[in-house]
C-alpha cells in the first residue's frame, strides 16, 4: 500500500499519532486530522513531504460542509480511511446526562457517518479498491460497570460495520475492523482501575497497520485478553446477577 492516499481521523494524540507516523514513514501520503491543530503541525513536522493536516470537531457539524472542501482541496481521491477518533466518559452516578450521552455518540459513531458522508466522492474515484479500518474495542463482548456510555457508543460502531460489510459486499470496498484491549493513551490516563495485559500505543499501532496494509478483515489484539472477556461474556449470559454484583460498586439512586 506503499505511495496510497490515506486519511486518518484522530490522529492528534495516541494510537492516531502512531498510525499516522507509521504509514507516512512506509512511504504513504497521509491527511492527518483531529480538533487539536497544534498537535497535528508537530506530527506533521516529523515528516512534512508526506503528512498534511486537516485539524477539525466531529461535535461541530455545522463545519463539516467547510471541512468537506478543505478535504478535496487536498486531494482527488482516497485509497483508505482510518477512524480512530474516540474520547471516553463513564456513568459513575446513573444520571443519565443527555448532553454526555449525545457528545460520546457525536464523536464514537456519528462521527465515522460523517467522515464517510465527507469522503464518498473521494473513495469512489480510487483506482484500486478503497478500504476503510475502523478502530473500535474489546470493550463491547461484554457489560462494564460505569460503562453505559463508552460501550454502547462503541457497540453502535460494531454493529455499523458488520452491516456496512453486508452492503458493500459487492463495492470496491474493503473493511478492516480493529478490536483493541486497553492501550496507554491520554484517554485510558484517567482511569481508576486495573488495566491488564495494558500495551503502549506505538505497540499496538503497529499491529494496526500491518494488519491494515495486508487487507485483513480483523485485527483483534491482545488475544489472551480477547478469550479472557469471552469467557466472561459466557458467565454474564448464564450467570448476569452474580457476575454484575462481583464487577459493581454499591449505586444509589
Amino acid at each position: 500500500m506503499n505511495g496510497k492516499t490515506l486519511w486518518v481521523i484522530g490522529a492528534s494524540t495516541g494510537i492516531g499519532a502512531e498510525i499516522t507516523l507509521q504509514l507516512a514513514e512506509a512511504g504513504n501520503f497521509v491527511i492527518a486530522s483531529a480538533r487539536d491543530e497544534k498537535a497535528l503541525l508537530q506530527l506533521s513536522l516529523q515528516h512534512p513531504s508526506n503528512i498534511k493536516i486537516l485539524a477539525f470537531d466531529l461535535t461541530a457539524p455545522e463545519r463539516f460542509s467547510s471541512v468537506q472542501r478543505s478535504l478535496f482541496s487536498l486531494t482527488d481521491y482516497l485509497d483508505g480511511i482510518i477512524f480512530s477518533a474516540g474520547i471516553c466518559e463513564y456513568e459513575t452516578s446513573l444520571e443519565f446526562n443527555y448532553a454526555q450521552y449525545q457528545r460520546v455518540m457525536q464523536v464514537n459513531f456519528l462521527g465515522l457517518i460523517a467522515v464517510l458522508n465527507m469522503a464518498k466522492p473521494l473513495i469512489k474515484n480510487a483506482i484500486h479498491p478503497a478500504q476503510l479500518c475502523v478502530v473500535s474495542s474489546l470493550a463491547t463482548i461484554t457489560p462494564f460497570p460505569q460503562n453505559e456510555i463508552y460501550g454502547a457508543s462503541k457497540a453502535a460502531l460494531d454493529y455499523f460495520v458488520g452491516a456496512l460489510r453486508c452492503d458493500s459486499v459487492h463495492l470496491p470496498l474493503d473493511i478492516t475492523w480493529v478490536r483493541p484491549g486497553f492501550v496507554t493513551t491520554r484517554l485510558t490516563a484517567k482511569n481508576d482501575f486495573s488495566m491488564p495485559f495494558l500495551m503502549d500505543a506505538k505497540s499496538a499501532a503497529a499491529k494496526i497497520v500491518s494488519g491494515f496494509l495486508a487487507r485483513k478483515k480483523t485485527i483483534i489484539f491482545p488475544r489472551r485478553f480477547y478469550v479472557l472477556l469471552c469467557v466472561m461474556a459466557l458467565f454474564q449470559t448464564i450467570l448476569p446477577n452474580l457476575t454484575a454484583r462481583l464487577l459493581t460498586r454499591t449505586k444509589k439512586w
